[in-house]
């Protein structure tokens, strides 16, 4: 028996610990950050963007919003920009969310509605929040166009 084997004590690091330790670098831990940061970036735009005066950032919500939904269907209700976060900062529970629960690691918007309210928030609620306020304002960015 090695010392390898999951459940044994010994002086070397089992491979899941060693992996544990090289994804939590200080520069994968700052990249998820930025990540992070992007991501943050990212829905304020989508939520406040219709708001702006240029035409460019209406046009950026009109196509963003639809390529938004398109990406999280095709990556089985994920979004990339997540899955990026969790594999620098080493959480090895990346993929598709599981089907009915949909509870697995909670996701961007959820972290962070749960850090602005002070209580936790459900994934499925954070979900369906994040759709309506999409889809709100690629409504309005599309009127605002149209007008």
């Amino acid at each position: 028996m090695s010392f390898d084997s999951p459940g044994v004590p010994g002086p070397y690091p089992s491979n899941r610990a060693a992996t544990r330790c090289a994804a939590r670098s200080p520069l994968r831990l700052w990249l998820a950050r930025l990540v992070w940061a992007v991501h943050l970036g990212v829905v304020a735009f989508f939520a406040f963007g219709w708001l702006l005066p240029w035409r460019s950032a209406l046009w950026g919500v009109a196509i963003g919003v639809p390529t938004l939904q398109l990406t999280w269907r095709l990556m089985g209700d994920r979004c990339p920009l997540t899955w990026l976060e969790q594999a620098l900062r080493g959480n090895h529970a990346i993929g598709p969310a599981p089907p009915d629960d949909r509870e697995g690691p909670p996701n961007f918007v959820t972290r962070l509605l749960t850090a602005i309210l002070g209580r936790a928030v459900s994934q499925r609620a954070s979900d369906r929040l994040v759709n309506r306020v999409a889809w709100s304002g690629f409504s309005i960015a599309v009127l605002r166009l149209a007008f």
